[in-house]
């Protein structure tokens, strides 16, 4: 059976996303806690973070948290933040693909109990500060009516690059 040559009646905006780029740090936050790559300890909390991500994103791909999780770990690209009480409070990736210009932070989450203290502008400031030592530049993507994060990303110096709309069919 070939694709579906069915048309779609109309479409719907299903998500906008801002592209952010960053190529210079503000002031290191002063904000307690430690910044390290994930350990097999945490990996479990890492995973279950991820899972919320994927509900909170509400994305329609196909996804396995713990697959991924596990393969960015194998590549070192897993970080987190631990808060003073010794427990992961944010999570997120960096990458640096292919490009020699430019490396990506990725699937930022803190946990419920921790916005408001700091440690997911932490966090994205030390995966930045990483990427910039090695390229010139620093990419990350968020959902457009995410206002949490749009603060967080100008607050550390971060500017729109471009704005995408994800658009999907909608059959009758």
């Amino acid at each position: 059976a070939g694709l579906s040559r069915r048309r779609p009646s109309n479409y719907r905006v299903v998500k906008q996303i801002i592209h952010w780029e960053l190529t210079s740090l503000p002031t290191k936050p002063g904000v307690k806690g430690t910044f390290q790559a994930v350990s097999a300890r945490e990996l479990e909390t890492v995973i279950d973070m991820r899972r919320a991500i994927q509900v909170e994103t509400n994305t329609q791909r196909s996804y396995d948290p713990r697959k991924a999780v596990i393969s960015e770990f194998e590549d070192g690209d897993v970080f987190v933040w631990i808060a003073p009480n010794h427990r992961v409070a944010v999570t997120g990736t960096r990458k640096f693909g292919r490009s020699e210009r430019y490396g990506t932070v990725d699937r930022i989450y803190a946990e419920p109990e921790c916005p408001g203290r700091g440690y997911a502008r932490a966090l994205v400031w030390h995966l930045a500060e990483q990427i910039l030592e090695k390229r010139g530049a620093v990419f990350l993507s968020s959902d457009a009516d995410a206002l949490g994060p749009t603060r967080l990303y100008r607050s550390l110096g971060f500017t729109p690059n471009c704005e995408m709309v994800n658009i999907r069919g909608v059959y009758d």
